[in-house]
């Protein structure tokens, strides 16, 4: 697996808007030579998670997990990220992640 941490040092701009002739938001993150694209779905899904962990009184991790959706509102992408069936473990997997992350920033090298 591969990291890569966006930091307040490696966004040089952030673009957030509706493109003309579009009807959703983009959210766009300059780092570099790269510019990295969110949609608004995607974005959203992230913001709710982020703020789930933010205002819930016990939660510090949660899991989305990319669901496709037959049956949705109109309008709503078909791709969702929900909340997992594994939630439970979020913590567990999220300090993994972040262990393997730090390994990883020391030494310069991916984990695969």
């Amino acid at each position: 697996m591969q990291f890569e941490a966006l930091s307040n040092d490696r966004i040089e701009c952030a673009w957030i808007g509706i493109p003309s002739g579009h009807k959703h938001i983009r959210v766009f993150l300059k780092c570099g030579e790269r510019i990295f694209v969110f949609n608004e779905a995607a974005f959203s899904n992230l913001l709710r998670g982020f703020l789930t962990v933010v205002t819930h009184p016990s939660l510090s991790a949660v899991k989305l997990e990319r669901k496709e959706i037959s049956d949705g509102k109109p309008g709503y992408d078909r791709f969702q990220l929900l909340e997992s069936p594994a939630n439970k473990q979020a913590q567990t997997e999220l300090d993994a992640i972040f262990e393997q992350s730090v390994a990883s920033a020391k030494t310069g090298k991916t984990n695969t």
